[in-house]
């Protein structure tokens, strides 16, 4: 499934058609000229492609740039990935299960509108390891961000937009939250992390 994909020199867009006999990452068919991505790609989930409920089966903590869903209905789902760059998903009703650890030096979360009289609601329940980063998230208006899975770590979070973000899960993280823009909205008495140490802000 990797011959040839050594010769690749540089780091690539590689974006999934799932025309693979089943729902791995590392299934070369499952991916536009049939080549998986390497480490560090970025990753790109469009409007037209079939089996949009897919696993990451590379090696937990395999570094990958950034992850942009532009269609709907998806659900990523396996390993741990470590995010260096974004994720972004451009329509709704997708859900990104995957953990993952921030290591790059300005991780974001961004959710765009699939019409701006509609709404657009994107979960991540995977659980997020800060590492040290703070984590920016963005939401335009008629759209909503739910961090069901546990967020920790030695940082904290920042908002902006116009849109709805959720915190609800039981969080660690044990910096700052920060509200730029928008609405945040909590459904854990620990989302904002041990209340000692994690104060609001607005």
């Amino acid at each position: 499934a990797y011959e040839g994909l050594e010769q690749r020199q540089s780091l690539a867009v590689v974006t999934w058609d799932g025309g693979g006999t089943d729902n791995n990452w590392t299934t070369a068919a499952n991916w536009v000229g049939d080549a998986a991505p390497q480490a560090n790609d970025d990753l790109v989930f469009p409007v037209n492609a079939a089996r949009k409920s897919n696993t990451n089966n590379f090696a937990a903590g395999t570094d990958f740039g950034s992850i942009r869903i532009e269609g709907e209905d998806y659900m990523l789902a396996g390993n741990q990935i470590d995010l260096v760059k974004s994720f972004e998903a451009l329509r709704t009703n997708n859900t990104l299960s995957i953990p993952l650890k921030l290591i790059g030096n300005t991780p974001e979360f961004k959710l765009s509108p699939f019409t701006l009289s509609g709404t657009s609601t994107v979960t991540v329940s995977g659980t997020i390891d800060l590492n040290g980063k703070r984590l920016k998230t963005t939401t335009d208006a008629s759209t909503t961000l739910v961090f069901s899975g546990s967020i920790s770590g030695q940082s904290g979070l920042d908002f902006f937009g116009s849109g709805n973000a959720v915190l609800a899960a039981a969080n660690s993280y044990n910096d700052t939250t920060i509200i730029n823009g928008g609405t945040l909205r909590l459904r854990h008495a620990l989302a904002l992390g041990p209340a000692s140490d994690n104060q609001g802000e607005s």
